[in-house]
């Protein structure tokens, strides 16, 4: 005889204050079953959220439906990983049946909560309890008692257990199909509610009573906190922006200041050279005009001298006139110097290097200031293009608003990297070349690094990858160059961060962690590093720039663009090449 276990329900009487007791005798093996039932979340599967169909275990020891893991690992692709912990596995494991699994689900689906029991007043016939009344007497509806005819309708929990009979299956509908949106019983739930989504009473009412209410005070919580985020961050920009201007207006006050001075400062210096100039004119003037007065008093006593009886003395003076007439030698005139012709040259000549000045620099005083894309004409007055919100780039023409042109650094490139196309394409040989000996150079793994470092603002570039392994991304300057540690090579130390590429999957590197990016076949890639905001994403170079992986961190220090290549492997910077195949072709005759 199986063991029996006892439990009583409590039923408030309408007239009273006092309750009806339930008790239910339960067989042994219907306990177990309820035991089952009760412990139901660890026999679903947590890709399909319902009970396993068919369920298998994999190495790292979850379990799932056959189905459900086979069209993850379908979608995925090759390495297979865990849907629930992430474990990746190389190879891909076999699927093996869990039996144990599926004599549970089985023991499960086959249990009843339906119990049947004699009913004290119905002479044997074996019914549902739905009551105890008095002196814990098992009871049906109809035999309840004298007395209690309201019962029944004032206590849902009598009448329910009526509507929720099974007619196909006889049982009690203990649980909700939200496919459906009807009771079912757990035969309706094998059969034709196969592979909908059910709940229990129990955790329909716990979610009820908990989910919804949480849920929407957090929604609501963080809706206005989101607000409150909103408007302090309009307040910080209306702050920002306003200072920026009082900022703006008087540095060009400053500059229109320092035009003026110098303006003054030439006018000053070009008085001084007109009075200097004046004064030496005067000076030759007096000269002249004490020289003509002595002229006109020597012509006046050659005159006197000329009568009759004076030719002695006119011999004597005219002698001595001879050596006083000597001519004063003649200068250029210093106002030639200063002809309207030469000052228009100059001035033409300042306002050209100004207006040059003003259009080279403007656009790169915005974007370091603002953030901003670099053609200022585009700057329409809207929401879509506020100059002092940095917006995220989404289309491919955004990011060439911050496209760098790299230039490779000779000093650190390794032996075997092969340059050409004026130093914008590389590859691999095995062939070293002549570089010179330098202390920056990488020894061991074939890097190469970029003469510009950023140490602000956002930055963008592009690289078209052919041939067995590229690896991209960028590096602090202090990386280390000499010796074959693993910690030399980009993305396995803490200085570095790349993407590595070959034709038919990426990962990505940091700290010697690796992480697999699967169905990445790009061959033209582009980089965007915001080095203020600490992210470094790598984009499929296209119109609609997919994503394929962003590395979040805080940047201590100026990154500069790095290279590897593996043997017989290309890199093209900064645009695509046609003629990357011929390249392949020419130079693989050479190795």
């Amino acid at each position: 005889m199986q063991p029996t276990s006892s439990y009583c329900m409590l039923l408030p009487i309408p007239s009273c204050s006092h309750f009806i007791s339930f008790p239910l005798q339960l067989p042994g093996t219907i306990m177990a079953a309820a035991h089952l039932l009760f412990s139901r979340e660890y026999l679903r599967c947590s890709v399909c959220l319902d009970l396993f169909q068919n369920p298998v275990t994999i190495p790292c020891g979850h379990s799932f439906c056959l189905g459900c893991i086979e069209q993850c690992w379908a979608r995925l692709g090759a390495p297979a990983s865990c849907p629930q912990c992430r474990t990746f596995f190389e190879p891909t494991p076999r699927l093996c049946k869990n039996h144990i699994l599926t004599q549970l689900v089985q023991d499960l689906a086959s249990s009843t909560l339906n119990l049947l029991v004699p009913c004290d007043s119905c002479l044997g016939q074996r019914i549902k309890i739905l009551s105890s009344y008095p002196a814990c007497m098992t009871t049906c509806l109809t035999h309840l008692g004298n007395g209690m005819d309201g019962l029944a309708h004032n206590s849902p929990q009598l009448t329910e257990g009526a509507e929720r009979q099974c007619l196909r299956h006889d049982k009690f509908r203990a649980l909700f199909c939200t496919t459906d949106q009807s009771y079912i019983c757990l035969e309706c739930l094998q059969e034709e509610h196969k592979g909908h989504s059910a709940i229990c009473e129990e955790d329909g009412e716990k979610q009820l009573q908990s989910f919804p209410l949480k849920e929407l005070q957090r929604g609501i919580q963080c809706a206005e906190d989101e607000i409150c985020s909103l408007q302090t961050e309009m307040n910080a920009i209306k702050i920002a922006t306003l200072r920026d201007k009082e900022e703006l207006t008087k540095s060009f006050s400053d500059m229109i200041q320092m035009v003026k001075s110098a303006q003054g400062k030439v006018q000053h210096f070009m008085e001084g050279l007109e009075q200097a100039a004046l004064i030496r004119v005067e000076v030759k003037l007096q000269q002249l005009m004490e020289k003509r007065e002595a002229m006109l008093q020597s012509k006046e006593k050659l005159d006197q001298l000329s009568e009759p009886g004076s030719d002695m003395q006119l011999l004597q003076y005219l002698e001595g006139l001879k050596v006083e007439s000597k001519p004063i030698s003649n200068r250029s005139c210093p106002a030639e110097d200063f002809g309207s012709a030469h000052l228009t040259k100059v001035l033409t000549e300042f306002k050209e290097q100004l207006h040059h000045l003003c259009k080279k620099h403007m656009d790169r005083i915005m974007q370091k200031a603002f953030e901003v894309p670099v053609s200022s004409r585009e700057l329409l007055p809207g929401i879509q293009n506020r100059a002092l919100l940095s917006m995220k780039p989404r289309r491919r023409a955004d990011f060439l608003h911050y496209v760098r042109k790299l230039t490779l650094d000779l000093n650190t490139i390794h032996r075997n990297l092969f340059l050409m196309a004026g130093n914008r394409k590389m590859t691999c040989k095995l062939q070293p070349q002549a570089y010179p000996e330098h202390p920056e150079r990488f020894d061991h793994f074939t890097q190469v690094l970029c003469q510009e470092r950023f140490s602000s603002g956002r930055h963008y570039w592009e690289v078209q990858l052919s041939g067995n392994q590229v690896g991209i991304g960028v590096s602090y300057w202090s990386i280390q160059r000499k010796g074959h540690e693993r910690s030399c090579l980009l993305g396995r130390n803490a200085q570095s961060w790349c993407l590595e590429w070959n034709s038919s999957r990426c990962t990505a590197w940091h700290k010697n962690q690796k992480t697999l990016i699967p169905k990445c076949h790009h061959d033209k890639l582009g980089v965007f590093l915001d080095y203020n905001a600490g992210t470094l994403s790598f984009y499929e170079a296209a119109d609609g720039m997919a994503l394929i992986h962003t590395f979040q961190a805080t940047f201590d220090e100026p990154l500069c663009p790095i290279f590897f290549l593996s043997w017989n492997s290309f890199v093209t910077i900064g645009e695509s090449s046609a003629n990357t195949t011929n390249f392949q072709k020419q130079f693989s005759a050479d190795f």
